[in-house]
């Protein structure tokens, strides 16, 4: 007995390969989508980062730092450094072999040729958006975190709220340590 070997037309497979072809353009859009958990780890990535650079930066430099949040549409962080001319109260370190004015002008040199330029811009991920922020903004619209050479820290009276699609998040700064604290906001 001889068995029939059943080959395939050409329209059946021309309609297996058109039906792959909507069935990937749904999936492969979906796997490479953000869903809320990823940009809420990319946010707290970027503000680990963000709060982390400020805070090393202000000891390493031994002058205070401010960290400015300003939203133009899209959230935008700006990272700015303070130098001694602005808060000339900061206190000079000099060894002996040098004097006060060899100090300063050695670590504003370091500063704006050498080792920092002074300001870096940082972008928090899309979908991101601050729900408070008119609440504590100031009269320049923008929400102010200081960064000091001894480890503290200055932000908000209230805590900044971020929203990532349906979730919300609560971001202050630990004024002893300096750190970053990223809380989620629990539905009542």
């Amino acid at each position: 007995m001889k068995l029939k070997t059943h080959k395939f037309s050409l329209l059946e497979v021309v309609l297996v390969l058109v039906l792959m072809a909507i069935v990937m353009s749904v999936v492969i859009p979906t796997l490479y989508d953000d869903s809320a958990e990823e940009r809420k780890l990319k946010m707290e990535d970027t503000l680990t980062k963000v709060f982390g650079n400020a805070a090393i930066r202000s000891r390493a430099f031994g002058l205070q730092v401010k960290l400015t949040f300003v939203t133009d549409g899209e959230s935008s962080i700006t990272c700015t450094l303070v130098n001694e001319e602005t808060n000339p109260e900061l206190p000079v370190v000099a060894s002996e072999d040098e004097s006060e004015d060899q100090y300063r002008t050695r670590l504003q040199n370091n500063i704006n040729n050498e080792i920092w330029g002074g300001e870096d811009e940082y972008e928090l991920p899309t979908g991101i958006s601050v729900m408070n922020f008119e609440d504590l903004a100031n009269d320049k619209d923008e929400i102010i975190f200081r960064f000091f050479p001894g480890g503290e820290a200055v932000g908000p009276k209230e805590a900044m709220l971020l929203a990532i699609d349906e979730l919300e998040f609560t971001v202050n700064v630990d004024r002893l340590m300096g750190q970053l604290i990223v809380r989620k906001v629990e539905e009542l």
